[in-house]
């Protein structure tokens, strides 16, 4: 579980994945949370915003574009929330 701001992260998968990184989230209220996926160099290679409603939240990514790697996922805030993840 990694936290921002009354925002839970419960799970993140697949890990690898193919076509579509799974979020579920909890948020303590209705929120719009921006992220950003960098490359292992460190570009910047997708950045969007994810639209959380009050409570239990399951969202895709969709990374089908990517080539294969490892890629960082962060989400803004004063507690970032980061993870990385295998793209296949």
């Amino acid at each position: 579980k990694t936290s921002i701001e009354n925002l839970v992260l419960f799970k993140a998968g697949p890990n690898p994945v193919n076509d579509k990184l799974l979020l579920q989230l909890n948020a303590s209220n209705t929120k719009n949370v921006l992220y950003s996926i960098y490359n292992f160099s460190g570009q910047k290679v997708i950045e969007g915003q994810l639209k959380l409603k009050e409570g239990t939240n399951r969202v895709e990514i969709p990374v089908l574009s990517l080539p294969p790697g490892i890629y960082q996922l962060f989400s803004g805030g004063s507690q970032p929330l980061s993870f990385r993840f295998v793209k296949h």
